[in-house]
């Protein structure tokens, strides 16, 4: 039986394409990121899905009080010129852990790649992120085909995620894991 044959369980957290690919996995500090900054990490979808909630883990150093996860469609293996799909509003990130936002309606990602954002209100935070270590080499066949995440600062900073994803920075080792909650595969 192929893959797209097979019956994927459904309602299901699906996790970012770096989990299904078996990235090495670390926990590293983002540093200081600036309010607004937006950290993507790629997800693959074998069919068409709907999703209705974002979750994060993140492990907080001092201060931060919020975050909002947005999901953009892919855009030649970027999310830099994709179209926002949706986002979950702003999480209280002082409280519960793992953070879990709805998306409101509940949307439908196409089969392949959308991009997942992560936007932090404060400066002051830490979440779990990959580190590929070389195994991004096996992922590249083309310029821009290595799935490496990527990030950009919000001309709004903590503002509503652009409608469109202006020009990011390839960012091969700060991708955060991201959940989505798959309610249905068409």
């Amino acid at each position: 039986m192929a893959f797209e044959e097979a019956t994927l369980v459904s309602p299901a957290w699906w996790p970012c394409y770096l989990l299904l690919s078996g990235g090495d996995i670390h926990q590293a500090n983002l540093g200081s990121p600036v309010s607004g900054r937006v950290f993507f990490t790629p997800f693959w979808f074998p069919r068409p899905a709907r999703i209705s909630k974002l979750a994060i883990t993140p492990t907080i150093v001092s201060g931060l009080t919020g975050i909002k996860l947005g999901i953009y469609t892919d855009n030649g293996f970027t999310p830099q010129g994709g179209t926002l799909l949706g986002d979950t509003g702003g999480l209280d990130a002082s409280s519960a852990n793992p953070l879990i936002g709805s998306l409101s309606p509940t949307i439908k990602v196409p089969a392949g790649i959308v991009w997942v954002g992560v936007m932090f209100q404060d400066s002051t935070s830490s979440i779990v992120i990959t580190q590929l270590n070389e195994l991004n080499q096996y992922f590249i066949d083309l310029p821009g085909e290595d799935m490496a995440g990527a990030q950009f600062d919000n001309p709004a900073g903590y503002g509503p995620f652009p409608a469109i994803c202006p020009t990011v920075t390839q960012d091969p080792t700060n991708i955060p894991l991201v959940y989505a909650r798959v309610d249905s595969f068409d």
